[in-house]
């Protein structure tokens, strides 16, 4: 019997290559296997497969200096922007708890709370094949010291009416791309896998309702940038707004209790 306490996935792209130490982790494989009839006939005649297995998997992890999946997904999101050509270099080598096999990007999240950590979700899909088998952790824990983790006390959003940095009390981020693999007639693997839309969404608050965050001002959130540090106040990555519509903007005054704006934008590509 394997234990795990935490899971390897290595990263190798374009992007970057490395170790992140999953918290947790899923790998789900679609066999594709379809069922024919015979006319008359109340039982399946044949159990046939029609394509390639098409795999996911899932991970969250804690965000940390070296991080190379959100440059991933940042890439794809910025290729289509500048009209280059997004998928060049997709997909992606990742190998998770010893299997391996080529992946496209399929989904981002994080999670800002208060006083913790930050722990991010990804998300990718494989069209081919997988290979390997399940291996026990091996490698020893990177994050002895703490310094190098993304911590919600040294995040911050800042706009381009002000170069005022605001703190960040909350964020709900998620990032999701769509592929669409084609087949040809007669062929289990894809002769193609396109990138068919994406879409981003952000939900904040920020510690003050200042009017350069106010709905008259709605250029200045529309064109944020969120840097995520680490709690040693390094920075990791740039979550950047531009291009995005306020959804919704609230603020909210109790009494014993700090003024807070929660403000919700979207984005799609």
């Amino acid at each position: 019997m394997k234990y795990f306490n935490e899971c390897d996935v290595f990263v190798n792209s374009i992007f970057g290559s490395g170790l992140i130490q999953a918290q947790n982790a899923s790998v789900n494989v679609n066999r594709s296997i379809d069922s024919t009839y015979t006319f008359g006939r109340r039982n399946a005649s044949q159990m046939i497969k029609t394509k390639a297995d098409e795999t996911t998997v899932d991970f969250s992890y804690f965000l940390f200096s070296a991080d190379p999946i959100f440059k991933c997904f940042d890439y794809l999101k910025t290729g289509v922007f500048i009209n280059s050509f997004p998928e060049s270099r997709i997909p992606i080598i990742l190998k998770i708890a010893g299997v391996s096999g080529m992946f496209y990007p399929s989904r981002f999240s994080l999670n800002i709370v208060p006083n913790s950590k930050i722990q991010a979700t990804a998300s990718f899909s494989n069209y081919s094949d997988i290979s390997g088998s399940l291996l026990s952790k091996t490698t020893s824990n990177i994050f002895s010291s703490g310094s190098g983790l993304a911590h919600s006390w040294n995040v911050r959003v800042s706009g381009t009416v002000s170069n005022t940095a605001y703190n960040v009390l909350g964020l709900d981020y998620s990032l999701s791309v769509n592929w669409n693999p084609i087949y040809s007639v007669g062929q289990r693997r894809p002769r193609q896998i396109d990138l068919s839309a994406g879409q981003e969404d952000f939900n904040f608050t920020i510690e003050d309702f200042n009017s350069n965050f106010s709905n008259s001002v709605v250029a200045t959130a529309e064109n944020a940038k969120v840097n995520i540090r680490t709690f040693g106040g390094d920075s990791i990555f740039i979550i950047d707004t531009s291009g995005s519509k306020i959804d919704s903007s609230t603020m909210g005054i109790n009494v014993d209790e700090y003024a807070e704006s929660k403000i919700s934008l979207k984005r799609s590509f």
